[in-house]
């Protein structure tokens, strides 16, 4: 699951880019992103909330969002023990069977930020001990993750690292019952693309169709300049990857993109049959929009 991906329309966008482009501008002013964070202490917190009665019931005949009634969310939470260091940027998954699972990146260890994970089976009430997804060794910062469940119940992960001293997307799934650690060697993903500055980010988007096949969508700067979408896939539950290929068309105004949101069709077929779908912000005309591509069918696994 990766962070949100919404809908607008154009006239909702460009309100939404200026707001974007202050928050930008306060955050250049204060330095880079994360010694910006690191100003502050900082926690993951969950918040659960339930409907304790139909959506029908609570709207009425008016089914704007806005009229709706009876979301009651629950305290706050906190996903891991209290300690020093920033706890952010969270993404939350669900599997079948209810289990949550949060993952985030912290400084709390040596090492920089690295991603950590943790999970409930009493829908949040209790969280257990966080684990450490990333290997990482080398390098400072491992950020910006995404997680999902697999049907079977086993959670996947993204995200990026410097530890090669350049930024590059890494791949893990929980493996427990192969023992400690739960988490399986990280794999990295893209051979090629990595961000030009640490203050460019990959923002790695991971959906899941099934135990065997998950497929990845990341921001992408092999072509130079002007940044792309590229997204992989693999069909035996992460032992290998296919070949990686380009998302985004490259048209319009300083051809860019970035920042994907994929998934994939949940009925689509068996393996060379999968149908995917990815938004992506780019600048079209001098305004930016979130497009959707047309649903693309792969074709067999290569490599």
């Amino acid at each position: 699951m990766s962070r949100t991906c919404l809908s607008f329309h154009v006239c909702g966008a460009l309100a939404w880019v200026a707001v974007c482009l202050a928050a930008l501008s306060a955050f250049a002013a204060a330095g880079d992103l994360m010694d910006h964070a690191a100003a502050f202490r900082s926690d993951a917190l969950v918040w659960r909330f339930d409907k304790p009665v139909p959506p029908s019931a609570a709207r009425g005949s008016d089914d704007r969002p806005g009229q709706s009634r009876g979301w009651v969310f629950d305290p706050n939470v906190r996903v891991h023990p209290e300690e020093s260091g920033q706890h952010i940027w969270p993404d939350i998954a669900v599997a079948e069977d209810g289990t949550i699972g949060v993952a985030w990146m912290d400084d709390h260890a040596a090492g920089g930020y690295h991603i950590f994970y943790t999970y409930s089976n009493d829908a949040g009430a209790t969280w257990s001990a966080p684990e450490r997804i990333d290997d990482r060794t080398a390098g400072s910062y491992s950020k910006f993750v995404s997680i999902a469940f697999t049907p079977m119940g086993k959670a996947v992960a993204v995200w990026e690292d410097d530890r090669s001293g350049q930024y590059d997307l890494h791949f893990s799934k929980r493996e427990a019952l192969l023992g400690f650690p739960p988490w399986s060697a990280n794999q990295r993903i893209n051979t090629a693309g990595s961000p030009p500055t640490g203050s460019d980010f990959m923002n790695g988007s991971l959906t899941v169709l099934d135990d065997l096949r998950y497929f990845v969508a990341w921001t992408d700067w092999r072509e130079g300049t002007f940044n792309q979408v590229y997204m992989r896939g693999t069909w035996d539950g992460g032992v290998s990857w296919g070949q990686e290929q380009r998302v985004s068309d490259g048209l319009g105004y300083e051809p860019v993109a970035g920042d994907p949101c994929l998934i994939v069709d949940p009925n689509s077929g068996g393996p060379g049959d999968e149908i995917l779908y990815c938004a992506t912000n780019d600048w079209r005309g001098c305004s930016i929009a979130v497009e959707y591509a047309q649903p693309y069918i792969f074709g067999e696994p290569v490599g």
